[in-house]
């Protein structure tokens, strides 16, 4: 069987001597379950029986009520206004014997009565018992000795205002309250109709404290703002009605009206600041996140920026050993650009560079660089749209100031104008250079070189090179005199004379360290006889021609280094005799000896 808890309360009711009395019991308990909780604004089933002798004994009268639990798992019915299941309440004989009050409840409200309490009867109503005996005696309840104590009407109220879910520990309860009698009042206790107080403060002094959770002012979920422990909605207003400023405790933020309506604060050296002003300051990296901000005056940024700082003409100053301005693009669609740049002021290393550039950091490149140092108007755009390079006024849509190193040209050479250099028109380059035109899909275009508005040279697009006037079927034509110094060619057609450099030899040794390279014909005038072991360098493909034009001494051509036909043994030039040589790409070989008639 399992246990119920019970507060009986039988409130007695009585009439006048000569009334009738009305036959009932109040009947009152705190109901729990089966595990000690109060069954709270719950509808049950309660099954009263009225037991004589003992707690088992008969029962003489019987009856079912099926109440409402109120907020405190209080239950209160009369007996006698239930449903009769057995006996009758009128004919119990209350002075003849002893009773019990045996109870049995549903938590459920159905017929399961599982929990089950008896209670004798030690007073019984003296009214119920005048039934009986025919005589009554009228009492002043207040004079009675035992009397259960009962509340006052005031003190009913307050307790109607008490919610508990769950056990309570009355004393505990009121230890905290007595801990915070500094406070007048609390919401729900008095006659104020609110809800009772919750305990979450602790005082030690003056001083209350709460450190379990979240203090919200204005509203209704501690997750409207977020991680922080005190929330203020729709501002906060802190007042100094004397406009005095505050004592210089590090931290502390007051309002002074006299300061244009200013908050001020004392920092961690309880040096006085303001809010609004350009009076505020960091003692370490901080990051600030504003939506939306406008400067109205002038910024300065930068771990060297300093108080009172100089701007003069500027509205923004950077100061710190490594400036820059990131431009970080946090697009992530392929389809939109995402290159990150940086505007970059000098390099951040001992004896590094000083300049002005743009970085894209993303390609990891610096595409635009100006050295500290340049002249004036090193590079600049003129109003009207040329560009100057080292020149003060652009007549052309780019003028220089200078020479132009190149890699490359692209574009008509029609109007080249002015080159000037070591002599007419020269170009230097430590590498190659290329001049190109004419680079769009139509592999159309010539270069052409002019000389006061007359074609000079011309190179066409199937490599074919002319002054002027076309021969389509040679690749070089030129209407007039060539010179060269040096002509290589597999086929050479020739209408009229060829001239070639003839050198000359007045003190030629033993030819051994002679080099051949660039020569065709060589006129030996040694004063003493020669032997010719072997020549140094040579082009493959080249032919040299060696005449001996002196009187008397002789040239002798010894099988070393130079390769001779065996039939010509050790050849001997005289006056006026030759020898031809061919250069194979690495030793010199005789093919012709002309000797005197």
């Amino acid at each position: 069987m399992k246990k119920l808890f019970i507060s009986l309360c039988l409130l007695i009711i009585t009439t006048s001597i000569y009334a009738q009395a009305p036959e009932k019991l109040s009947y009152q308990a705190i109901i729990r379950d089966a595990s000690d909780a109060l069954v709270i604004n719950a509808s049950i089933s309660v099954q009263i029986s009225i037991v004589q002798g003992s707690a088992t004994g008969t029962t003489v009268y019987s009856e079912v009520h099926n109440p409402m639990t109120n907020f405190t798992g209080v239950v209160s019915l009369l007996i006698g206004d239930g449903t009769v299941v057995s006996g009758s309440l009128s004919g119990i004989d209350w002075g003849s014997d002893s009773y019990y009050i045996k109870t049995e409840t549903d938590p459920t409200g159905g017929t399961n009565y599982d929990i089950v309490g008896t209670a004798q009867l030690l007073s019984t109503s003296f009214g119920l018992i005048s039934v009986n005996t025919d005589r009554a005696l009228s009492v002043d309840y207040n004079n009675l000795t035992n009397s259960p104590a009962t509340i006052t009407t005031e003190q009913s109220d307050k307790v109607n205002f008490l919610s508990i879910t769950s056990a309570a520990d009355l004393n505990q309860i009121s230890t905290e309250v007595s801990d915070n009698t500094a406070k007048t009042s609390f919401p729900g206790f008095g006659t104020t109709t609110g809800t009772a107080f919750d305990i979450i403060w602790s005082k030690i002094g003056d001083h209350a404290y709460y450190d379990t959770a979240k203090v919200g002012i204005g509203f209704t979920d501690a997750t409207t703002f977020g991680n922080a422990v005190l929330g203020v909605k729709d501002g906060m207003i802190l007042s100094n009605t004397n406009d005095e400023v505050a004592q210089p405790t590090p931290g502390s933020l007051f309002y002074e009206g006299s300061a244009k309506g200013f908050m001020f604060y004392y920092d961690n050296t309880a040096t006085l600041r303001s809010l609004g002003t350009g009076d505020i300051t960091f003692n370490t990296r901080n990051n600030l996140f504003l939506e939306e901000s406008i400067i109205k005056n002038r910024v300065a940024i930068g771990s060297d920026v300093t108080t009172g700082m100089e701007f003069g003409e500027n509205d923004m100053v950077l100061s710190d050993d490594t400036i820059g301005i990131w431009f970080r693009d946090t697009s992530v669609s392929s389809s939109f650009p995402t290159n990150d740049w940086v505007i970059k002021i000098n390099d951040v290393s001992d004896n590094g560079e000083n300049y002005f550039a743009v970085l894209d950091t993303t390609a990891n490149r610096v595409p635009f660089r100006v050295m500290a140092g340049a002249p004036d108007k090193s590079l600049e755009v003129n109003a009207n749209g040329n560009i100057n390079i080292g020149n003060l006024i652009s007549a052309e849509k780019m003028e220089v100031d200078g020479s132009v190193v190149a890699t490359s040209f692209v574009g008509s050479g029609a109007n080249f104008t002015n080159l000037v250099g070591l002599g007419t028109a020269t170009t230097s380059n430590t590498g190659s250079t290329t001049v190109g035109a004419d680079n769009d899909a139509d592999t159309n275009g010539s270069i052409i070189f002019e000389i006061e508005q007359n074609t000079k040279v011309r190179i066409e697009n199937d490599g074919s090179i002319n002054n002027g006037i076309v021969d389509v079927s040679n690749l070089l034509s030129i209407n007039g005199d060539a010179n060269f110094t040096d002509l290589t060619t597999q086929n050479l057609s020739v209408d009229g004379s060829v001239q070639t450099s003839v050198f000359t030899e007045t003190n030629v040794g033993n030819f051994t360290t002679y080099d051949l390279t660039d020569k065709s014909i060589v006129l030996l005038n040694n004063g003493s006889n020669v032997t010719v072991f072997g020549f140094t360098r040579g082009v493959t493909g080249q032919k040299v021609h060696l005449i001996n034009i002196h009187p008397t001494t002789t040239i002798t051509i010894f099988p070393s280094l130079v390769l001779l036909p065996p039939s010509l043994g050790n050849p001997v030039l005289n006056q006026n005799e030759s020898i031809s040589l061919i250069f194979n790409g690495s030793s010199w070989i005789v093919t012709d000896f002309v000797g005197t008639p």
